[in-house]
């Protein structure tokens, strides 16, 4: 098990996301890559930001970043801890919270909607990385 955030977390993440075949069904013709932003709050006293490439069905490369701004993407999906880890609870849907305003998403939200189905395999990958806390 490792702890969110870490290079080793990440890499359960793609193995994870690269082994659904659901989500390469789904994205087969997905072309973007994604930063996200884990702020912090309670137990988590920074913030977490990593970033997937994700092209047509795959998770090509990812990688644990020190700032958002070391890479540029097509999207960005960002929420405070405590949604995060009720999201990987399954308390809450992603695209709910968005719409709830507990994530923001900054990219081509039309592309994402007409995807819904990558984007919930994308969180069951995420919620299938054992994961330690903080």
């Amino acid at each position: 098990m490792a702890l969110i955030g870490s290079e080793e977390w990440l890499e359960s993440l793609l193995e994870n996301l690269n082994a659904n075949e659901v989500f390469a069904e789904a994205a087969s013709d997905w072309e973007g890559d994604f930063t996200f932003i884990i702020t912090s709050e309670g137990a988590l006293d920074h913030d977490i930001y990593f970033y997937v490439d994700l092209w047509h069905g795959t998770a090509r490369s990812g990688r644990i970043l020190k700032s958002p701004d070391e890479v540029e993407s097509a999207y960005t999906f960002k929420g405070i801890y405590s949604s995060w880890l009720a999201v990987m609870k399954r308390e809450l849907d992603p695209l709910r919270g968005l719409l709830a305003g507990k994530f923001e998403l900054q990219g081509d939200m039309a592309k994402v909607l007409k995807r819904v189905k990558a984007a919930q395999e994308m969180v069951n990958a995420i919620i299938a990385t054992e994961t330690e806390l903080y």
